[in-house]
């Protein structure tokens, strides 16, 4: 039994050394096709990127300064914007059945090297961007005073100061007298036709101890 057991305990070190040298490889192969192919690729996908961007900069610098040029601010905005845009929309996928062949094929032949990636799978999404700012200048009065005509107010509309009936009565030329919302509605002023009539309250005698020919407030005494 003894002699079994370190057959098995041989067999899985050495399943465990394969294993490690078919990672590393693995990773030997990913780190010389990084170097050799995708890096060359990806410095002249930034070499695009960085020309637009330097136009971009450019126009940003030009809207500021002793001379600034605000449109010119705003197309280094858009640009930045569009920038912005094919970075987020734009995904490439990757092709795992030619990463398990690459693997299998690695686990006979260390030396291996990882295939071509073929055609590209482009993925489109659809890019997170905040909707830009509504322009502001939309909204100013950009007109002279010369073209600016105020509406004329009717010589015939009562000041409510002087006649505050009157002016109710314009705003509301045809009310419904037989609701009790127009009633709630109708000025109530002193001078209004509509006013109720005022009744005088009904005069009440003040107990002795709240006379306020008293000094200060006396409450009743207990007892008397």
């Amino acid at each position: 039994m003894s002699g079994l057991r370190a057959a098995s305990e041989h067999l899985a070190e050495l399943h465990l050394r394969y294993r490690g040298a078919l990672y590393r490889a693995a990773v030997e192969a990913a780190a010389w096709r990084l170097q050799t192919r995708a890096a060359p690729v990806l410095i002249a996908a930034l070499n695009e990127f960085a020309g637009v961007e330097s136009v971009q900069t450019e126009l940003r610098n030009r809207g500021f300064g002793p001379d600034p040029h605000p449109e010119a601010l705003s197309a280094s905005r858009e640009i930045g914007r569009l920038i912005s845009t094919v970075r987020q929309s734009i995904g490439v996928r990757g092709d795992l059945e030619r990463a398990r062949q690459f693997l299998d094929e690695l686990a006979s032949n260390l030396e291996a090297t990882l295939p071509d990636p073929g055609e590209p799978i482009v993925e489109l999404i659809e890019p997170r961007m905040e909707k830009p700012m509504v322009d502001g200048s939309q909204f100013l009065n950009r007109s002279t005073p010369e073209e600016q005509v105020s509406e004329p107010v009717p010589p015939d509309w009562p000041n409510p100061a002087i006649d505050p009936d009157g002016a109710w009565r314009r705003m509301h030329p045809d009310p419904v007298w037989g609701s009790a919302m127009s009633k709630e509605a109708a000025p109530a002023g002193a001078n209004s036709p509509l006013a109720p009539e005022l009744v005088p309250m009904a005069s009440t005698e003040l107990p002795a101890w709240l006379d306020s020919g008293g000094v200060g407030f006396r409450p009743p005494l207990l007892g008397r």
